[in-house]
């Protein structure tokens, strides 16, 4: 089941008594632990002040992230704007999220980029406040939304660069990378992220984090691709760490170096990795659904000699020395006594010859 939330300022919410910052807005049977999350992703830094004249041309955060409440992992999909003045002249914000389970992600394997390219979906700054619960369920229309050659990336100076944001995702799933932006000349940021999106695997479209105006992280939540202005703190930040990936979007990009999905990108065309089903991929934290196993068939003993074989194929770190048989056993134990018995008597002959030489000596003396 998907479910709506809209947060912002306003003299009433739908919790009784609640005003100022709240939900005001939310589908019926929204989990109250989920609410509480949904609630911390809301933050909102415009990066114009409300004063100034530039205030309505503030970025608009178009982000996706991942929940985990209650053993089960939600997908979030918010949208964050600026919101002018709230009714006690305070500046505020609009944000509109989206909460998905997992049985919603089959009807949506272009992404979650795809369902910020859908109209109406997304509470904008036009919507007029009212607390009201939603009836539910919310239905999401599927989205259809192909990429053929990465034309957003290409305006961007190179269609490989969206090859090279989905291979830096595939080899190391934990690295971030930074996308600086104008605020005054706002990129197509989202069609940005759908195009990388689209290099990937299936599977592996809804795993990828992103914030299209990034400007802190949230406790306990990811963000692979960071959107930024270029005076950004957490631009600095990162350009504090070596290798990490930063594409300057306010100039035009050199050629891109890269592997397969960089052609890819470039040319329109998708390999079979990108083409394949929706698998289940289990988040850290939720619970894993048991799977029956069939038992497996009884094993029938084995001869001896087979046995010591099927051992010995099957460990190449352990070796285990064949005992020798019993009749060889007897034979060598035989041999060790026999000659035991003759070191014993020529050691008293040499003993007694010896004692009457000294016998001898004494009696001359």
């Amino acid at each position: 089941m998907a479910y709506e939330f809209v947060y912002t300022s306003s003299p009433a919410g739908v919790r009784p008594g609640s005003s100022g910052f709240c939900v005001v807005a939310c589908t019926q049977g929204l989990p109250a632990a989920l609410s509480s999350q949904m609630e911390k992703l809301c933050a909102y830094k415009p990066y114009f002040p409300e004063y100034a004249e530039q205030a309505s041309e503030n970025p608009v955060s178009c982000a996706h992230c991942t929940l985990v409440c209650g053993g089960k992992t939600y997908y979030i999909l918010s949208r964050i704007c600026h919101n002018g003045r709230d009714y006690t002249g305070r500046s505020n914000k609009l944000a509109s999220l989206i909460a998905l389970e997992r049985a919603e992600l089959q009807e949506h394997p272009d992404g979650p980029a795809s369902l910020f390219l859908l109209p109406g979906l997304f509470r904008e700054a036009d919507w007029e406040i009212r607390p009201e619960v939603l009836p539910g369920p919310l239905t999401l229309t599927p989205v259809s939304a192909p990429v053929g050659v990465a034309t957003a990336w290409q305006a961007a100076g190179d269609a490989g660069w969206a090859g090279v944001l989905a291979e830096s995702f595939l080899a190391d799933p934990k690295s971030a990378a930074y996308l600086v932006f104008d605020p005054l000349r706002p990129a197509p940021t989202v069609e940005l992220v759908h195009e990388a999106l689209s290099l990937l695997p299936v599977e592996r479209r809804w795993q990828v984090t992103f914030n299209t105006y990034f400007t802190s992280l949230t406790a306990g939540v990811s963000c692979h691709w960071r959107f930024c202005p270029p005076d950004s703190e957490a631009l600095r930040e990162a350009s504090r760490r070596p290798g990490t990936i930063v594409l300057d979007l306010t100039a035009p990009l050199p050629e891109a170096q890269g592997g397969e999905l960089v052609d890819f990108a470039r040319s329109g065309e998708r390999g079979a990795v990108a083409k394949q089903p929706v698998t289940t991929v289990t988040m850290p934290g939720e619970a894993v659904p048991k799977q029956k196993l069939k038992p497996l068939p009884p094993r029938r003993p084995m001869a001896g000699a087979a046995r010591r074989k099927s051992q010995s194929a099957g460990n190449t770190t352990r070796v285990e020395r064949e005992q020798p048989r019993a009749g060889k056993n007897e034979a060598n134990s035989r041999s060790r006594a026999k000659w035991m018995a003759l070191a014993i008597a020529a050691g008293a002959a040499i003993a007694l010859v010896a004692a009457l030489i000294v016998w001898l000596w004494l009696r001359g003396g």
